[in-house]
Parts: C-alpha cells; structure tokens; sequence
C-alpha cells in the first residue's frame, strides 16, 4: 500500500513541474503581407511596378525570400529578402510590419 502511494504521489508531482506550456505562440510571417511590404517599397523607392511571383521562408530563420519581376523589365528576376519589422500587435497570428534585409537581381 505504501508503495501504491509513494508512485501516485511521484505521478502527481511529475503531473504539477510539467504542466502546460503557457508561453505565447511565436508570430509567423504573412507571405501575402510581406509580398505586398515589397511591391509599395519598390514603387516608392524605385518607382516601379513589381510583381511578386513566389515566397520562400528561409529555414530557421524569421525572415524570407520574395521573387518578382519590374513590369516593364522582365530581364531581371529580383529576390528582395524580407524580414519581420515588429510584432504581433493585433493579435492575428502574423507580424505586423516587414523591412528589407538585402535585395539582389539575376539575369536571364
């Protein structure tokens, strides 16, 4: 019997030190949000029209690849790496606000 308590007792306090992780869940990236950080940026830095083609989230970091074209220039395929800018103010999930890390182009 006593044995039979002692394990409860040791099961119970194994229960109480694990418990649920109560830390907030990590915001993630928006790719539709950062596409469109990137298209405002490049009209209003380079004044031209971009479009974003594909999104890719670079492995174990929080940050990602946006590939898109000028419009008027389909020479260059542009990567523009985005990362996050602040946090999750309204509470939807996502980052709320995006900022360029480095931009590169390749020709065709």
């Amino acid at each position: 019997m006593k044995k039979l308590i002692s394990i409860i007792t040791m099961a119970i306090m194994f229960l109480t030190m694990t418990g649920c992780d109560d830390k907030e869940k990590k915001p993630e990236m928006d790719p539709e949000a950062a596409g469109e950080f990137v298209v405002d940026y490049m009209k209003e830095k380079y004044d031209v029209d971009f479009e974003f083609e594909t999104y890719k989230k670079e492995k174990n970091k929080d940050s990602a690849e946006i590939y898109g074209n000028v419009l008027n220039n389909r020479d260059y395929m542009h990567i523009i790496c985005v990362e996050p800018k602040g946090n999750d103010n309204d509470g939807d999930g996502y980052f709320d606000s995006y900022k360029i890390r480095n931009k590169t182009y390749y020709s065709y």
